[in-house]
């Protein structure tokens, strides 16, 4: 990414790949499940916070880490991560699994979350605005349910995501049914939710 340094750190034994730019108070997105579609819209943060993109360990430039098996192995992870950087506290955006992972950090280690922004978190479930187990929808059903315009996906398809996609099961999911909240979140949690300009609006703090 222009205007990004490419930095490369090893957590116990893994190598992370995590673009890094801007200044101010660190700021960590945590991505989903696909990053083919990049981190652009990050940019723009790099006004206000030090901004810290990293590939979760299997997906994107990351290595690989077979022994992390459950969403808490990835919790855990940021928090080494967080360790070996020397950051103690930091504003948090997850979106999709990321939303999952950061609300699990959050819960789990509220004591190093600045502020929290969730963007269409997965698995965080809201009885008045029931989530789609996608898990169960036909292939062919899936882009109808992404975008309404189908055009704006072609420019990442196929060729052109390579590598970026996940490169194993996505911890934490259960073929046939929602994400695995664990014990330290109940399986009706709701969650804040942002999109378009409000994302931008709460992951930068602003009303």
């Amino acid at each position: 990414m222009e205007g990004f340094q490419r930095e490369v750190h090893t957590v116990n034994g893994v190598k992370i790949v995590m673009y890094v730019a801007g200044e101010g108070q660190p700021l960590l997105f945590l991505h989903g499940a696909g990053t083919f579609h990049g981190f652009e819209f990050a940019r723009k943060w790099t006004r206000n916070f030090r901004v810290m993109l990293p590939y979760h360990p299997g997906f994107g430039e990351s290595d690989d880490c077979p022994e992390m098996g459950d969403i808490h192995d990835y919790v855990m992870h940021y928090v080494d991560l967080l360790d070996a950087l020397a950051i103690e506290k930091v504003n948090l955006v997850g979106f999709s699994l990321g939303g999952f992972l950061a609300a699990r950090f959050a819960s789990e280690h509220s004591h190093r979350v600045i502020k929290l922004a969730l963007v269409g978190p997965a698995g965080l479930r809201d009885r008045e605005n029931p989530m789609t187990d996608v898990l169960a929808v036909p292939p062919d059903q899936l882009p109808g349910l992404l975008v309404e315009n189908f055009e704006v996906l072609k420019p990442y398809s196929s060729d052109r995501a390579g590598p970026r996609l996940h490169r194993r099961p996505v911890p934490g999911i259960h073929h046939g049914g929602a994400p695995d909240l664990g014990p330290s979140m109940g399986s009706e949690t709701a969650a804040p939710t942002a999109s378009g300009e409000d994302a931008d609006a709460v992951a930068l703090g602003r009303e």
